[in-house]
């Protein structure tokens, strides 16, 4: 079954993406202290997992009849590819900025600053190893079988170095990222619901999208992390199955994860004694706009290109 990405699922990346820069103090709101109003940064890139992972199959399916490596490749790099400008601008100007003004807490700076390339590196190689299991699993049950197992053995292995005194901050991440992305390829499984009168996925939307606000707002525990999961699933179920799009969709999506990139690039400002949050939040705004329309222009270029070479052809 084809997947569409849907309009409101990219406004929800809007949200995330604030959420995120909220939490590391870069948005209009002054942060008050460690009281943040919305903690745990990192369940909202649990959510970009999920909804990731949520479109996956539909991507191994197309890939099913390549070379196994070749298809792997493909998956990987169509993930990579939208971003590569935007990551060559930010690792660019933090490499530049680290050899000539940094000169204390390499290290630290080090892990801050590039952590994003991690976050990619573990998305990247889940994606490819999943890919791989799915061509070796012949059988679609089975793999939902395998990948039912991933989440349990995923979240039994976060909860154990969360609660049980060997936490280790990238392992931790990397079972987040296997578990989430099995979450959300699992949740493709379940077929669609609508309703032939009325649309009632609308009113479960409208339920979980102020329930969603308000978890992410109280102070959290575990378990109430791992209910923001299911919530998060619930959601990008319900929303799936309502028709919402247009360019403008597209784009706030095509926004969002170019401003959550960017944030590399503004915290290497804030490192080196930019302190005013706000300004640093208004650049990173106005660099991703720059970013979106220039992959829009150039896309354009690319086709025009292909048409000029058909008529020549």
């Amino acid at each position: 079954m084809k997947k569409k990405r849907n309009g409101l699922l990219e406004l929800y990346r809007l949200f995330f993406c604030f959420w995120v820069m909220y939490y590391h103090e870069f948005f209009f709101f002054e942060n008050p202290g460690d009281e943040k109003i919305f903690s745990i940064a990192r369940l909202a890139v649990d959510f970009f997992f999920i909804l990731s992972g949520f479109f996956l199959l539909s991507s191994m399916r197309k890939l099913k009849e390549e070379k196994v490596f070749a298809g792997a490749g493909k998956l990987m790099w169509s993930r990579l590819k939208p971003m590569t400008f935007s990551l060559l601008i930010a690792t660019a100007f933090n490499a530049v900025c680290m050899a000539l003004f940094i000169r204390e807490d390499i290290p630290g700076v080090l892990l801050t600053n590039f952590r994003y390339w991690w976050y990619l590196l573990y998305m990247v190689l889940a994606i490819g190893i999943l890919y791989l299991v799915f061509r070796w699993v012949k059988n679609e049950k089975g793999y939902a079988v395998f990948l039912a197992v991933l989440a349990l053995v995923m979240g039994g292995l976060h909860y154990a170095m969360e609660n049980h005194g060997f936490f280790i901050y990238e392992f931790t991440f990397v079972a987040r990222t296997f578990g989430c992305l099995a979450l959300g390829m699992l949740l493709s499984y379940i077929p669609k619901w609508k309703p032939k009168k009325f649309n009632y996925n609308i009113l479960f939307v409208v339920v979980l999208v102020p329930l969603t606000v308000y978890l992410a707002y109280i102070k959290k525990d575990y378990w109430l992390s791992l209910t923001m999961l299911g919530v998060f699933m619930a959601l990008i179920y319900f929303t799936s199955n309502i028709n919402v799009g247009g360019k403008f969709c597209d784009a706030v999506g095509q926004l969002s994860v170019r401003m959550y990139i960017y944030m590399a690039f503004v915290s290497m400002l804030h490192v080196l004694g930019w302190a005013h949050d706000r300004l640093l939040f208004i650049l990173d705004g106005c660099l991703a706009t720059m970013d979106v329309m220039l992959s829009h222009y150039y896309r354009k270029f690319k086709e025009l290109q292909k048409k000029i070479l058909a008529s020549k052809a």
